[in-house]
């Protein structure tokens, strides 16, 4: 019977190393988990975002709805409102200097006057200073709040003020997880959204 060639010892170390080489290949790579305060933080230094989508606004037993447009361009935001209560197109401006309305028949307000004729036409003045914020499910800065997180860290219910926020439904927005369905409520008077698509720059 011819002797057992045993392996030669350079060999014997080479095939240990591959095997725990091959062993440590099979362990799953690290994850991190962004909290719900960092993403707010890398959302809201975005200055620039929009979206398009629906808006319905209740006081009461009145309401409307309506196609909106939103470009959020550093403070500045612009919403266009298209079809609300059977009229054309109006365009709600808003910045530092305050709020402007035209509602495409040449006629534009400003300031004071800009905010009774958006109360006008919604039935009531909504807290469109804190909106850009709240859009990003995030809380406005400077108010206090509170906040309730889902499971997964995304905002499911905001406090802020005298107005309560729900989140049902977000969407995925590379490299971003954003709301596609919120309501915002204050006593009888509410807004709701339904937003189908963002766009980020």
């Amino acid at each position: 019977m011819a002797p057992k060639r045993r392996p030669e010892p350079g060999l014997s170390a080479l095939l240990v190393l591959l095997l725990a080489l091959a062993g440590c290949r099979t362990l799953p790579p690290a994850t991190a988990t962004t909290s719900w305060s960092e993403r707010c933080a890398a959302l809201t230094a975005q200055s620039a975002y929009s979206f398009s989508g629906r808006i319905a606004a209740r006081s009461g037993g009145q309401g409307f709805s309506a196609g909106i447009e939103w470009q959020q361009r550093g403070a500045q935001s612009l919403a266009t409102l298209r079809g609300p209560l059977g009229i054309g197109a109006v365009n709600v401006r808003i910045d530092e200097a305050g709020i402007s309305i035209d509602d495409g028949s040449g006629t534009s307000s400003t300031t004071a006057a800009g905010s009774t004729a958006l109360r006008d036409l919604l039935g009531f003045e909504p807290p469109l200073r804190e909106m850009r914020y709240w859009l990003l499910a995030c809380g406005a800065p400077g108010v206090q709040g509170s906040e309730t997180l889902d499971a997964g860290q995304r905002l499911a219910a905001l406090q802020q003020g005298d107005w309560q926020l729900e989140y049902t439904q977000y969407q995925d927005v590379p490299p971003h997880v954003l709301p596609s369905r919120l309501r915002a409520r204050h006593g009888e008077d509410s807004l709701q959204l339904a937003i189908s698509r963002w766009r980020l720059p």
